[in-house]
């Protein structure tokens, strides 16, 4: 089990570093703060005293967007990450340095899995924290 938290750690540290990892989150806060709070005042009127009547359905868009699909952002982005997770290290030869440690590749793996899924409900909890 530490073998398999030095794995997950080292794994977190190496995702923070990229820069990827972090245009990714910014992109899902964005989309989430406009989804949740510019869109709906748009359209409801907030920023603009007329309001044509062919807007509803922007409105209605963004209503149900807020409620439902909004916490699809962190599976999706998350995912993202975790898609070149193995094969990406593999690609760049960067996996032989892993397998120089002392480690089965089971605790490699599954601390590999146990790092992408905490980023997944990481950036879930915060889509929809956003979208409340």
């Amino acid at each position: 089990m530490n073998k398999l938290y030095a794995v997950a750690k080292y794994e977190l540290i190496l995702d923070l570093r990229r820069r990827k990892g972090i245009a990714v989150f910014a992109l899902v806060i964005f989309f989430a703060i406009c989804y949740s709070y510019i869109i709906p005042r748009y359209a409801n009127g907030a920023f603009f005293t007329y309001r044509p009547y062919d807007w509803d359905w922007m409105y209605t868009i963004s209503e149900e967007f807020d409620s439902i699909v909004a916490g699809l952002f962190g599976l999706i982005t998350g995912s993202l990450l975790a898609l070149d997770a193995i094969a990406g290290e593999f690609e760049d030869r960067t996996i032989s340095r892993l397998y120089s440690l002392p480690l089965r590749r089971f605790d490699i793996y599954a601390g590999k899995f146990v790092e992408k899924a905490a980023i997944i409900a990481l950036f879930s909890l915060i889509t929809i924290i956003l979208s409340i």
